[in-house]
């Protein structure tokens, strides 16, 4: 009912259509885009990845589905969606002349704990196990496309620990 509510005020805001980025909770069994629950929520799920343009400011948000198949812990993008996300990037006429920002659920890379993070109950129970799931399966050729898209920042999620971090091989 709060994912509806909010989602709800954020339409009736003079702003451009929200982008929703999806999470491994949210697609699970009893996660909110439950296929029970999907109708109710009218929320666009095909629009879960795609690039967004924002011409007034000069940028392009690219948003990235990393929650398919089966690699709901770890996420994965996979080739037919970079392809796809190219393509929508190379049919911008002057796309050079805009920031490329990528939004994605799960890390590209992997994300060190800070003293101050305290592991969930279940994280601790579990143990190493979680250390499996600290960047995507397929993260090598995601951060490819990164490379070759040009794009100047990825903003993600997944572990709530907040960070600034430098894809090796960028500047």
């Amino acid at each position: 009912d709060r994912v509806r509510a909010f989602i709800q005020f954020v339409g009736t805001l003079e702003l451009p259509p929200a982008i929703y980025l999806i999470g491994n909770h949210d697609v699970r069994r009893n996660g909110f885009l439950n296929e029970q629950l999907r109708a109710m929520l009218q929320l666009p799920i095909g629009a879960a990845s795609g690039v967004r343009w924002f011409d007034a400011f000069g940028i392009g948000v690219v948003v990235v589905n990393s929650v398919v198949r089966d690699h709901l812990a770890s996420g994965f993008v996979g080739e037919r969606q970079l392809i796809d996300l190219a393509v929508q990037l190379d049919q911008k006429a002057n796309r050079f002349e805009y920031t490329l920002i990528s939004a994605i659920h799960h890390h590209p890379t992997p994300v060190a704990r800070p003293d101050w993070y305290v592991a969930p109950f279940y994280e601790r129970l579990i143990g190493s196990a979680f250390e499996e799931t600290e960047s995507l399966d397929d993260a090598g050729a995601f951060l490819q496309f990164i490379r070759d898209q040009g794009v100047s920042a990825i903003l993600h999620g997944h572990k709530h620990i907040p960070r600034i971090g430098k894809v090796p091989g960028t500047e």
